[in-house]
């Protein structure tokens, strides 16, 4: 379940971002509309003639198919402009290679966000260019054998001294380095700069790969201490050569054991295997992930080629088995991880029916087998524990394997499933307030999975004042029933001109709240100015085919919500 390395500052409603059904889960062809988009390219103020300009969905697939992808020519004034749009967000780049362009303000990464009403005129985006620094130089391991087809990280120094790693690019294809060892990374913009390339570790973060060995995180010119990395200076227009690396090796780790059932001690064959990383305390902090690894004819699993680091290994909250277990933790960090035994045992069960509510809309109905319903038990020791299940074509589903205690079930958020959203859970016809409690083996049945279908949206502003959130910073907006707090918010990104739009939305009361993503692992700044983010809060009505206007105001001048 984990993507990339980014830093989240989420109230307890914004857990919704499930890794393992990502948001951005939509591709196909550029649909058409009525809305039109331009605006200007400009190089020191002057127009920027014959400048590509691309202009591509927020929700997709990762790289984006070329037919989703809107292109367009600055003419002889720098201008551009987009026409049969269709509404919904849209990111919006120049691709002049060898030139940068600075984000918006605290919205972006270095590209322009916008959110397009159906019809909307949006009119005079301002895509400013500069001239780029270059950065190039060779990677070598200790006996001077060029390193390839890896990929140099590139991190930039702000003013305030934090840092900014995976330094943003159009073209990340041109971090990766080539057959001679070599790498060339073009378009940077003025600042001070550290160049490193491998694994880096950090607490509670997690990767995984094919290979027996990794070279570990080294920056220029051989430090795997970034206090001992060389700083480079990079000016406008100017080229860094000589930054040249070399790098050690280490191999990958193991970790072996076998599965039992706690009550007889015997193996237990075919169940599948998931793992993720734990803070130092023990405590799970992003989730579990599998790679399909299964228990053989003696419950004996292996879990190879694991990077260092402290993991918890359970079997997998998406294995149909009517198991389930407590996690095992074990410390990876200096060599394999020999018989580890994990104990597992008879789950409860819930199953019940999906109904849509108060409509008959095909388009709706036809969305219930798309339904990935998750059943999450509470836990003060784990981030998630629980399991899913798919909802049939009729609406029936079932949640096996469970843990006892106390459960509360959500639905999947994709985009596929646009304007259905969860209203209330009920047990034998009486609504349920407090989540299911389940007794150990206990075999629940007659629950019905309420959703509303709705058409209802909610358009936003959002204001800075008392001071400039960093440039690398992304802002979330969610909607969330105000009387259904436990239920997953509909969200959006908020755009270069702090607007955000949250659709399909059902009839009723909802609460606004904003959330934080930054690509730094563990960032400071997120721990720092996420409360002034998160606590902003406001109230909408929402109506079907209604639209309802709200304006969100961080207010980042009061020392009290920085601390």
């Amino acid at each position: 379940m984990s993507r990339h390395k980014i830093t989240l500052w989420l109230p307890a409603l914004l857990l919704s971002f499930h890794f393992g059904h990502s948001i951005f889960a939509q591709s196909g062809a550029a649909k058409t509309g009525a809305a039109t988009v331009s605006g200007r390219v400009t190089l020191k103020g002057e127009p920027a003639r014959g400048v590509s300009v691309v202009m591509q969905p927020q929700r997709q697939v990762y790289p984006p198919p070329p037919s989703i992808i809107q292109r367009a020519k600055t003419d002889e004034n720098g201008r551009f402009r987009f026409t049969g749009v269709a509404a919904g967000s849209y990111f919006i780049a120049a691709l002049a290679p060898g030139f940068s362009s600075p984000s918006d303000n605290g919205f972006g990464l270095r590209n322009k966000g916008i959110n397009v009403s159906d019809g909307e005129s949006v009119e005079d985006i301002e895509i400013e260019l500069k001239r780029g620094g270059v950065i190039t130089g060779r990677v070598t391991d200790a006996q001077g054998r060029p390193l390839t087809d890896e990929a140099v990280e590139i991190t930039l120094i702000n003013k305030d001294g934090t840092r900014q790693r995976s330094y943003d690019s159009i073209n990340r294809e041109m971090l990766v380095i080539d057959d001679r060892g070599v790498y060339r990374v073009y378009g940077l913009l003025e600042g001070r700069y550290l160049v490193s390339v491998g694994y880096a570790h950090v607490a509670g973060m997690m990767r995984a790969g094919p290979y027996r060995a990794f070279y570990p995180r080294t920056f220029h010119p051989d430090a795997t201490d970034e206090s001992r990395a060389k700083v480079i200076e990079v000016a406008e227009g100017t080229e860094t050569t000589g930054v040249d690396i070399v790098v050690g090796i280490k191999r990958t780790n193991d970790i072996a054991g076998r599965v039992v059932d706690a009550d007889t001690g015997q193996p237990v064959v075919g169940l599948e295997l998931a793992f993720g990383p734990v803070m130092n305390d023990g405590q799970l902090l992003t989730g579990f992930m599998s790679r399909g690894d299964r228990t053989d004819s003696k419950g004996e699993f292996l879990l190879a080629t694991n990077y260092p680091g402290k993991y918890a290994v359970s079997i997998s909250f998406v294995d149909e088995s009517d198991y389930y277990s407590e996690p095992a933790i074990c410390d990876a960090s200096e060599g394999d991880v020999h018989g580890l035994e994990i104990k597992v045992r008879q789950g409860a069960s819930i199953s019940g029916v999906v109904v849509i509510e108060g409509s008959n809309n095909p388009d709706a109905l036809s969305k219930l087998n798309l339904i990935w319903l998750h059943a999450n038990v509470r836990s003060n020791r784990l981030a998630a524990t629980g399991k899913g299940g798919k909802v049939n074509a009729d609406g029936r589903f079932q949640i096996r394997g469970l843990q006892p205690g106390k459960v509360d079930i959500s639905m999947d958020t994709s985009s596929a499933l646009k304007g259905l959203s969860r209203l209330r859970i009920e047990l034998n016809g009486a609504p349920l307030r407090d989540g299911i409690e389940l007794d150990p083996g206990e075999h629940l049945t007659n629950v019905r999975f309420v959703v509303g279908y709705g058409t209802g949206v909610v358009r936003g502003q959002v204001k800075v004042i008392g001071g400039e959130l960093p440039q690398d910073f992304i802002l979330i907006a969610s909607a969330t029933r105000a009387d259904d707090p436990a239920s997953r918010g509909q969200i959006a990104q908020i755009d270069g001109r702090g607007q955000f739009m949250i659709e399909g939305l059902t009839p009723g009361e909802y609460e606004l709240q904003m959330s934080v993503i930054s690509r730094e692992p563990m960032d400071s700044r997120v721990q720092k100015l996420g409360p002034s983010i998160t606590k902003v809060k406001e109230r909408v009505v929402v109506s079907n085919g209604g639209e309802a206007r709200a304006t969100l105001i961080i207010d980042l001048s009061r020392k009290e919500d920085s601390r």
